[in-house]
């Protein structure tokens, strides 16, 4: 994975990703609409454990290789934990720094409270963020 991007730097940072790269992104919205499970529990022994689908695995990967995940204080971020937990918080008209920070928190919480990546995936958040980040850097139409 590559190294994740500093927060002083990252709105110059979403504006130097090629078209190609956020159309490659956007294409992720379709997959995400008409997936019908994006991971499972599995159960060992008196223990359960969460697995991604590969659909959400190759999301995971692709944010990082495109440098959006980026390094903050996430666990402090207050905001974004009370848009994380507002059940009809609107992520699609926020700045796309806010989007990424999201993205960011979503991913790094799921280390340390395994599900929340797939809650995210399932409730429609990972979805918002990315219809937002399209609203900033999709084709616009002529």
């Amino acid at each position: 994975m590559a190294v994740p991007v500093k927060l002083e730097g990252l709105s110059q940072h979403l504006e130097s990703i090629p078209k190609e790269i956020w159309n490659h992104l956007f294409a992720f919205i379709p997959k995400i609409e008409e997936a019908t499970s994006f991971g499972e529990w599995i159960k060992v022994g008196d223990f359960a454990h969460c697995t991604v689908s590969g659909l959400v695995d190759e999301f995971v990967t692709f944010t990082y290789e495109i440098g959006i995940i980026v390094n903050f204080d996430w666990p402090n971020w207050k905001e974004g934990a009370r848009l994380i937990r507002d059940p009809k918080a609107d992520y699609v008209n926020l700045p796309p720094i806010m989007l990424v920070k999201l993205l960011t928190t979503l991913f790094r919480a799921d280390r340390f409270i395994e599900g929340i990546l797939i809650t995210a995936f399932e409730d429609g958040k990972i979805l918002q963020i990315l219809r937002g980040l399209k609203l900033h850097y999709g084709v616009k139409d002529e």
